[in-house]
């Protein structure tokens, strides 16, 4: 069954989904929580009165009605969007039902890179490794969805990223790692490669985990990147309300 959290005592100002399809490590939960509670805390913050519903789409838990919510997030995940798992493939499924209805979606790196996929984009494992830190994303186009902020940092762990946006989709702000790092999908759909949900700790401490992986450059690389603030308030905020512009 979903799991429903709320700030709201009458009827809420936004109706939120999250389309959950992974946990955070195990190991580092006891000290920073799981998505559903990160989530949560995060989007009734930056839309008082919200409530959020959470979906575990890995397990086949979906809405009975796609008008269930106003809006649905994708959120992030360990797993490849190219992989041929049941699960995927019915994620990828359910992406473009709500771009046929106009169901309004966001995409967090896992989630904005099967949004792009699902609607006929290329998304592929990154020949410059692993994206890791805090990264600044130049907003080149419609900067007033960020309060008119032409840079915004945000905490980024990915291998995969998007190398053509799908269908109807214009990427609107990235850099040189992540050229599609921000992609609009008409005026009802918005995905972003960065996690705003992730603490600079949490992200910290992954990077410890994933040294080896991530190579000894860009590890380094990435202890010098937290040193930034990232915009992740400004970042969620902005991308939850993107359908009501």
């Amino acid at each position: 069954m979903a799991e429903r959290s709320s700030s709201a005592t009458a009827s809420p100002s936004m109706r939120i989904g999250i389309l959950l399809c992974d946990h955070l490590r195990a190991s580092l939960q006891p000290k920073y929580g799981d998505y559903p509670q990160i989530f949560t805390e995060l989007l009734v913050h930056v839309v008082p009165d919200s409530s959020v519903t959470i979906y575990d789409v890995t397990q086949n838990q979906y809405p009975s009605r796609i008008d269930e919510c106003d809006v649905y997030l994708i959120s992030g995940s360990k797993r490849s969007c190219y992989e041929p798992e049941e699960w995927i493939i019915r994620l990828h499924d359910y992406v473009r039902q709500c771009s046929v209805e106009k169901r309004p979606l966001v995409g967090i790196c896992f989630g904005h890179q099967v949004m792009a996929r699902a609607l006929g984009g290329e998304v592929a494992r990154s020949s410059k490794g692993w994206g890791v830190g805090v990264h600044t994303y130049l907003v080149e186009k419609r900067q007033e969805i960020f309060s008119h902020q032409q840079l915004v940092r945000t905490v980024c762990i990915h291998q995969d990223q998007v190398i053509e946006p799908g269908k109807g989709g214009e990427t609107v702000g990235g850099n040189d790692f992540s050229p599609n790092g921000i992609i609009t999908y008409g005026d009802t759909s918005i995905s972003t490669q960065g996690h705003p949900e992730l603490s600079r700790a949490y992200a910290r401490e992954v990077l410890e985990i994933k040294r080896d992986a991530v190579g000894e450059q860009a590890y380094r690389q990435a202890l010098r990147d937290y040193a930034k603030v990232p915009d992740s308030e400004l970042i969620a905020a902005s991308l939850i309300n993107y359908h009501r512009r």
